[in-house]
């Protein structure tokens, strides 16, 4: 997700101090487990290696395949930890990483578990959700979404025109439910990015010059589209990591638009894709 590509094209993102928004807490009635005995035996391990090694309590922990190949699989953990005696059990996320040796699989240690506590309030699909920068996108069941007001969108008299963006704030974040920011497998985001530019062939300018200056970046595509029945500029960017980036690139009221798509090497796109093909202007 951390692609040297977004690093350069949403790096304002990270200057902003914006939160990233997540879903909220869901917990499980019934834990999830991996379909095979071993590697659900080598992530309840580092499950608990790490619940001891920073003194937790914990519930079951609901286990899930995000990409798996013969020899290794990341796996999302969710679980309810108590961080001290006597208060009560919060949901946290992490991300393991099993590596298969002979017939025995074994997890790499976890560094940290991610709090699911955000200050945003998402709204869990199927849902619409309506921006006030004039679109709208469908949140599918089983995943929850975002949408930021008016107050938190930036004047147009502020904004201005110029070649490259400074600033940016968060329009919309559409994700599978139940993952924390740092660990959501695929996403969808929405920023408006000031100043604008004075058309897409500016924005075009400045993609190709990171193309061309950035060999470690494969741009599969870069080109202008229909996009929601207006025009738009598509970039499809993948890293030595396999990580993909989906950007959209969209002028409209006067506003600079971007709608990213960001996932982890091995994602299957096809939902995501369909989140932002329900895209709608006016």
């Amino acid at each position: 997700m951390r692609i040297a590509y977004t690093m350069l094209i949403l790096v304002i993102l990270l200057a902003t101090g914006c939160q990233p928004l997540a879903p909220q807490p869901t917990p499980t009635p019934v834990p999830e487990q991996l379909p095979d005995p071993g590697m659900q035996q080598a992530a309840m391990n580092a499950v608990e290696s790490y619940a001891k090694s920073v003194g937790y309590a914990y519930h079951t922990p609901s286990l899930t395949i995000v990409s798996a190949e013969e020899t290794k699989a990341l796996v999302h953990a969710s679980v309810s930890f108590q961080t001290r005696k006597g208060f009560p059990y919060e949901e946290y996320d992490a991300l393991i990483n099993l590596r298969k040796t002979g017939s025995t699989w074994h997890a790499d240690p976890v560094q940290e578990f991610t709090k699911l506590d955000w200050e945003k309030d998402l709204q869990r699909g199927p849902a619409t959700l309506r921006s006030a920068a004039g679109f709208t996108v469908q949140v599918p069941a089983g995943w929850s979404g975002f949408a930021a007001p008016e107050s938190e969108l930036i004047p147009l008299s502020q904004c201005g025109v110029g070649f490259e963006p400074i600033k940016a704030v968060p329009l919309l974040a559409v994700m599978p439910t139940g993952y924390s920011a740092a660990n959501v497998p695929v996403i969808l985001r929405a920023f408006q990015q000031c100043p604008r530019a004075q058309g897409l062939g500016i924005i075009r300018q400045r993609l190709e010059n990171v193309r061309d200056s950035d060999k470690t970046l494969k741009f599969e595509r870069l080109e202008l589209i229909d996009f929601a029945g207006t025009s738009a500029l598509l970039a499809v960017v993948s890293d030595e990591n396999g990580s993909v980036l989906y950007d959209v690139y969209v002028l409209y009221r006067e506003r600079q638009l971007e709608f990213a798509v960001q996932a982890h090497a091995g994602q299957d796109l096809t939902k995501v894709l369909e989140v932002l093909n329900t895209m709608r202007f006016g």
